[in-house]
């Protein structure tokens, strides 16, 4: 990063976001404190004492979510507040851990500030929402995959598939990332890790069939729910183009290809960073995702910074590095104005940074083979 940003610029940066982070975070909880529209605290009370289950919540996110309903709504929303202020701040030590251990700590404070000013992040805390809880427990999956290497006898040396498929079993309740990120762990080709994730996440269906009622009841339901959504996304390619109920079609194409590529890449160092992040892009593109999801750009934004450190002279990284800033910057701040300039940006930037993502992502699978 010294040779993107110099050191004077940094301490500028770090400066001017940590102002507008305490900012962020202080308007976050105070909007959560006065509504936290997302937190279904009334649907959980209904489905945890009246066994309705209207609010059409995939089955994991009702047991996840069952204590809940067993307090106030006011202490269930403050408790929740605070349960995301937990999230973020165990997000912040996982990637770190995990997809970008090898970028500079001072660059890694400037990425992390970046974000929690921007308003994606301040959305899932103001409205509620659950994509911290999911991304908190999808990191701790990828975490536990090498934990306790080199640790004869360690417990989660011995069983950390295991671990982390139950972790990865958690994040079920938002599949449209889910699904595309879990292919990470074929990619890894830890195979055990989405056996173990299957007995969770088949307990809890089992579970949630026999409170509401049957199986029918709450797969319909749940179609229902994610068919109404179809063309409220902000980037995927059925919401910009207006294709409405292709997103099934779409989103599976989208898989499939992730499948493809993780098998055109061989693994060698940092390529694990690089198929994540082309694994979310596609996410975004293929599925209905929202503002609030898009916090998790500091992970492509990241590693595209640090290859450009590795080599300023190849032309493909600086231009996606470019894009993905301008993308980052764009979902963060803009809406602040104009929340419909902002869409626009983000759809017209989108593209062109996914692009350049995959072409690197071939390009160096490709020289890799060849070698």
């Amino acid at each position: 990063m010294d040779k993107f940003i110099n050191e004077k610029t940094k301490r500028v940066l770090i400066v001017i976001l940590g102002i507008l982070s305490v900012v962020s975070l202080i308007k976050g909880i105070m909007n959560a404190a006065e509504s936290s529209v997302d937190f279904l605290y009334n649907d959980f009370q209904s489905a945890v004492f009246q066994h309705d289950y209207y609010n059409a919540q995939f089955p994991f996110t009702f047991w996840m979510m069952f204590f809940f309903a067993l307090f106030s709504a006011e202490i269930a929303k403050n408790i929740w507040i605070f349960c995301n202020l937990v999230f973020t701040a165990v997000i912040i030590v996982l990637i770190r851990k995990t997809f970008l251990k090898a970028m500079p700590g001072t660059d890694y404070c400037i990425l992390v500030l970046m974000m929690i000013a921007g308003g994606a992040w301040r959305t899932n805390i103001s409205n509620g929402q659950y994509k911290l809880a999911f991304f908190m427990f999808y990191l701790l999956a990828v975490f536990f995959l090498d934990y306790g290497d080199g640790v004869t006898g360690s417990f989660f040396s011995r069983h950390r598939d295991c671990v982390a498929g139950l972790f990865l079993s958690m994040t079920a309740f938002q599949y449209t990332l889910a699904v595309p990120l879990g292919v990470y762990f074929i990619y890894r080709k830890r195979f055990m890790v989405m056996v173990s994730a299957f007995f969770p996440l088949a307990l809890s269906f089992i579970g949630s069939a026999w409170w509401f009622g049957g199986v029918r009841n709450i797969t319909l339901k749940q179609l229902g729910f994610s068919r109404q959504l179809t063309a409220e996304g902000d980037v995927d390619i059925q919401s910009v183009l207006g294709l409405g109920n292709l997103v099934i079609p779409i989103f599976l194409a989208g898989v499939l290809f992730l499948i493809i590529l993780a098998y055109v890449i061989k693994w060698k160092s940092n390529d694990d960073t690089l198929f994540f992040s082309i694994a979310l892009m596609t996410a975004y593109a293929t599925a209905y995702q929202r503002i609030y999801s898009f916090f998790i750009l500091i992970i492509p934004l990241g590693l595209l910074w640090m290859m450009y450190n590795e080599d300023p002279k190849d032309r493909a990284v600086l231009i996606a590095s470019c894009l993905m800033l301008l993308l980052t910057t764009t979902v963060f701040f803009s809406r602040t104005a104009s929340e419909q300039l902002g869409l626009m940006l983000t759809r017209i930037l989108f593209y062109p940074a996914y692009g350049m993502l995959l072409f690197i992502a071939f390009r160096r699978g490709l020289v890799f083979n060849e070698r």
